[in-house]
């Protein structure tokens, strides 16, 4: 007999779409049920009006999906990215998330691991090992998930202690840039029927694949691990206990950026003014000239300094004096009670405390030359969560989940950002402070000493510090209920009061006074300390959905939802000349949403189709002004779309699934966005102009946001044998997108597709698989953010997806 295996949950689907396992016979092949817990209790993920995408744990192994980041080639409408540093992990929903690592700045998407809230997206970024299943929630999730779930949420469910077994699984892989990956896992009863402890871990490593001209670094490795430890404890009466402690830890040179566009130089003048911004060189006062980087490298003695140029970036070179790294710990520990009180009713306790230390650094002006060298710091941060809750049935037609929630962090964050040895002979030409400021006549005024007045401007080995801390307390009440109005309509309604308050302290610091570096910076008392400012706020979201079931197979729902992301204070360094406010407004956002999820042709066809509207209040906005980001309010966003997902079980070796998403997210309002900066400074709408550094961008569309994105998968698994030969191809295709929220020309990834191809054989009643992979096949570049080059004005610098990698797995499951 023939046998099929529907590989798991294929992605996106906008709606709530999975891929179930199946093993069938031909006449009994059907799409199996998935249960998800999407609405804080388990039911088929058919019947939840929510749009989400769904990923078991057989998906997950048969996709090859190791780590977070590949989760977007198989939800259209998802993106993430980890630009930057492994610290800055951005994740979009829809077109809208949170760009920037700042500490006062909360994530759009919620990210949660086995029911605990992690604060930092950084934290999602370690090997997916020993998961039972993704959830990917679209839209707001303000009820149940609470605050920083404006776009969506991310639910990651791992593997539980099976109280009865002995099994589990050992998995190795080896590829290009001599990439090696260890995962396993050991399920072990203590005392059947009532304790196990059930041990996951997973060990990786790879060379870069990002040659460093000037160190000779391969840049972009991986260097990672985690382990986890659970002990699950069941009374037999009701009462259940699970523990969960991990560690996960990264030391990586991560990341490399190339340079896309070559620019003319650059613009001297224009770093002694608006308080340290980088103004385009014709809005400048007074004289600015510009000068070619290469001319003046040679004239100051640097002639031997490499300089990759924009044509060269397909080469996988940069030329930086200093790498980049990162090194990121993060420690866990968890406990869930579950009682279940009667037949109809559960009390659930969510007990969590989790650290996360991370020390990230970047070479501060990207280039070769030492001119900034380190920018970047550590942060430290300790967490603790408390959630009741209580779920059950009222008489036959009410479901219901209620709760309490409580959240206290405490986050220390350390800053540098320091000068280098080429700093004063490149921007200035070698000149003392007293000749950019008037004359040595002009230093006793400003109460400057003759020995800072005679000395450069810039002098090497200075820095600028920021010391931050945040003190954050919030708790909640929430309730939701499912009323079955008749046998085929369901009227859904939540609500959710919170209370938030932050106690921020920031101080800004220089090692040396010089008013040339202090317009740079800017210094301490030009910009006042955030000296124990308080944000405090309430805020009520909630929840109104409607489902009609056509039939048993048929659901369509019409929905509204309104999520909330927490204001906060502005304490990275400010830009006078920006306008920029030091404290900041929450976030909201309303969605209107209708779907429909259908299972068709006796479940061996599923169609799940929505569209919807979210309009963003108060968006905060990271936005990158020349030396650094200035965080505020954006005014509105409004995103709307269509999305569709279809899988289709051809026969008993063959299923097809495919699906797009259609999405179109603009500025409603924005008047303080970054401006585009062409080769010669000067921005092309004057008319937009607000200061000499931000520009209203109403209209914009949201940047790393394709207009059109689509998926297709093809799946395939024949009997050959004592065992299963199996293959499948996964391609994903992202249209022509700004990636830069300033709608540069020049800031641009154009359409690609990525397509994943794998070839395996199962044996030994599926005890023992081999099979042969390759990542990003036919090797597409794709850049998945750009900014303008620190130093060199006009220049443009981006990020880009990994190459192609092929690799061998091996796996062997203990049953």
């Amino acid at each position: 007999m023939s046998k099929f295996t529907c590989l798991g949950v294929s992605a996106a689907l906008a709606l709530s779409f999975a891929w179930p396992t199946a093993i069938q016979a031909d006449e009994e092949m059907v799409i199996e049920e998935v249960i998800v817990t999407a609405q804080k209790r388990e039911q088929s993920i058919q019947d939840v009006p929510i749009a989400i995408s769904a990923f078991d744990q057989e998906f997950l192994d048969d996709a090859g999906i190791d780590d977070v980041l590949e989760l977007q080639f198989f939800v259209p409408g998802l993106t993430i990215l980890n630009n930057q540093s492994p610290a800055q992990t951005n994740i979009n929903i829809r077109g809208v998330g949170t760009a920037g690592n700042s500490l006062s700045l909360e994530s759009s998407v919620g990210i949660y691991v086995d029911g605990v809230y992690r604060s930092r997206q950084s934290s999602s970024i370690g090997d997916i090992v020993d998961v039972e299943r993704v959830e990917v929630l679209k839209g707001p999730q303000g009820t149940l998930f609470g605050k920083n779930t404006a776009s969506g949420a991310l639910q990651f469910l791992t593997v539980r202690p099976d109280l009865d077994a002995r099994d589990g699984f050992f998995e190795v892989q080896g590829g290009s840039e001599n990439y090696r990956n260890f995962k396993g896992a050991v399920n072990v009863p203590l005392v059947g029927g009532s304790t196990a402890i059930r041990i996951s871990g997973s060990r990786t490593e790879r060379d870069g694949y990002m040659e460093n001209l000037i160190t000779g670094t391969d840049l972009n490795d991986r260097d990672r691990y985690s382990l986890r430890g659970q002990l699950m404890f069941d009374n037999g009466g009701g009462i259940t206990a699970r523990i969960i402690a991990d560690i996960s830890e990264l030391d990586e040179k991560c990341c490399a950026a190339t340079n896309i566009f070559d620019g003319p130089g650059d613009t001297i003048a224009g770093f002694l003014g608006a308080g340290g911004a980088l103004p385009p060189t014709g809005n400048m006062p007074g004289a600015s000239f510009l000068l070619p980087l290469e001319f003046v490298a040679s004239a100051l003695g640097f002639a031997g300094t490499p300089v990759v140029l924009a044509d060269q970036y397909k080469d996988d070179v940069v030329a930086q004096d200093i790498d980049s790294y990162a090194d990121i710990k993060e420690t866990g520990l968890s406990a869930e009670l579950n009682w279940e009180v009667s037949e109809k009713t559960t009390l659930t306790s969510v007990t969590a405390f989790r650290t996360y230390d991370a020390n990230d650094f970047v070479d501060a002006d990207f280039g070769a030359l030492d001119i900034l060298n380190v920018s970047g710091g550590r942060t430290e941060q300790e967490t603790f969560s408390q959630e009741f809750r209580v779920a059950g049935n009222y008489g036959d037609r009410i479901n219901y989940v209620a709760g309490v929630y409580f959240f206290d962090q405490e986050i220390n964050r350390s800053n540098r950002l320091g000068l280098g040895t080429a700093a004063n002979l490149l921007l200035t030409g070698g000149l003392p402070t007293s000749a950019l400021i008037g004359g040595p006549a002009v230093c006793p005024l400003l109460g400057i000493t003759d020995e800072v007045c005679s000395g450069a401007a810039f002098p090497a080995g200075e820095y600028a510090d920021n010391i931050s801390t945040q003190e954050q307390k919030s708790w909640a009440v929430f309730a939701q209920a499912d009323f079955d109005l008749t046998e085929q309509l369901v009227a859904t309604a939540g609500v959710r009061y919170l209370n938030e308050e932050k106690d921020m302290n920031v101080m800004f610091t220089e090692s040396i006074f010089t008013p040339v570096w202090a317009a740079f910076t800017p210094l301490s008392p030009v910009v006042p300390d955030v000296d124990n400012e308080t944000f405090e706020d309430t805020a009520v979201t909630g929840t109104l959905k409607l489902s009609y079931f056509i039939n048993e197979q048929v659901m369509g729902y019409v929905s509204w939802g309104r999520g909330y992301k927490s204001g906060g204070t502005n304490i990275d360094r400010i830009s006078p000349a920006t306008g920029a406010p030091l404290l900041f407004d929450p976030e909201t956002s309303d969605s209107l949403e209708i779907g429909i999820k259908g299972d068709f042709l006796d479940k061996r066809l599923r169609v799940n189709a929505s569209a919807y509207q979210t309009d963003f209040k108060d968006f905060q906005a990271n936005t990158f002004v020349g030396t650094g980001f200035v965080l505020q309010n954006a005014g509105a966003i409004e995103s709307r779309g269509i999305e569709m997902d279809v899988i289709a079980l051809i026969n008993s070796w063959l299923s097809i699934a495919g699906g797009f998403a259609n999405v179109d997210a603009e500025y409603d309002s924005f008047v303080g966005g970054a401006c585009i900066r062409t080769p010669f400074g000067a921005e092309p709408d004057a008319t937009k102009r607000n200061f000499p550094t931000v520009c209203d961008v109403s209209g914009n569309r949201v940047g790393s946001t394709p207009e059109w994105s689509y998926y297709a998968s093809l799946i395939a698994e024949r009997q050959m044998g004592e065992g299963s030969l199996y293959s499948r191809v996964d391609y994903n295709w992202r249209d022509e997108m700004f990636i830069g929220n300033d709608n540069d020309p020049n800031k641009v990834a154009e359409s690609s597709g990525i397509a994943n191809v794998k070839v395996g054989y199962r044996f030994n009643q599926d005890r023992y698989d081999v099979s042969i992979w390759a990542k990003n096949a036919f090797d597409k570049d794709h850049r998945t953010s750009a900014f303008n080059s620190v130093i060199r004005e006009g220049s443009l610098t981006a990020y880009h997806l990994e190459p192609r990698t092929v690799g061998i797995t091996l796996r062997a499951s203990m049953q």
